[in-house]
């Protein structure tokens, strides 16, 4: 049976995520330790199995972190996949409770943050050939679940506040498990 992981994608500004270290910031966030490995160097991917961890849906699984930084395009792309989380309709609201302090942790170490997607695998078919981080335009974003924004976005509904983010949750998303009747 397949395992599906939730992923959370850090969506920079390249040069500005470049400038302030985010992937190691994002790996001290992650209490992962940046290794050498047999990758590409334009691909990353860092893994770790947590017995225990300050945010209890890493606890007992592997958490994998990624870093995708391609050349032609001005955005970088951090995602940090783990099991564990079962998204329901039933469940939405305590889900984003349960995962806000690792979304809140993140915009409060990494400034270069425009954006963060909560989805299950996949975001990257949406904006695999985009340039430009103004690709990422409202009929975009409106194809993902869940949405985290540091202020106010005036193109979305805010369906949950926080402290220092938003979350919003897209109705009609490519995912039928996040769809509230």
């Amino acid at each position: 049976m397949a395992t599906d992981y939730f992923e959370i994608t850090l969506i920079l500004d390249k040069k500005q995520a470049s400038a302030e270290n985010a992937y190691e910031k994002l790996l001290s966030i992650l209490e992962m330790v940046k290794t050498d490995n047999e990758y590409d160097p334009e691909y990353e991917c860092e893994k770790r199995n947590f017995v225990e961890h300050k945010y209890n849906f890493f606890r007992n699984q592997e958490v994998i972190a990624d870093r995708f930084d391609y050349d032609d395009v001005d955005f970088s792309e951090l995602r940090i996949s783990f099991t564990g989380i079962d998204v329901k309709k039933e469940n939405l609201e305590e889900t984003i409770k349960y995962i806000s302090p690792l979304i809140s942790d993140c915009f409060k170490s990494i400034d270069s943050i425009c954006f963060i997607i909560g989805m299950y695998e996949g975001a990257y078919h949406y904006f695999q050939n985009l340039k430009n981080l103004s690709e990422f335009d409202n009929k975009l974003l409106s194809k993902f679940p869940l949405l985290f924004f540091r202020k106010e976005n005036r193109s979305f509904k805010t369906f949950m506040r926080f402290g220092n983010f938003i979350c919003v949750y897209n109705d009609y998303n490519t995912q039928d498990i996040f769809i509230i009747e």
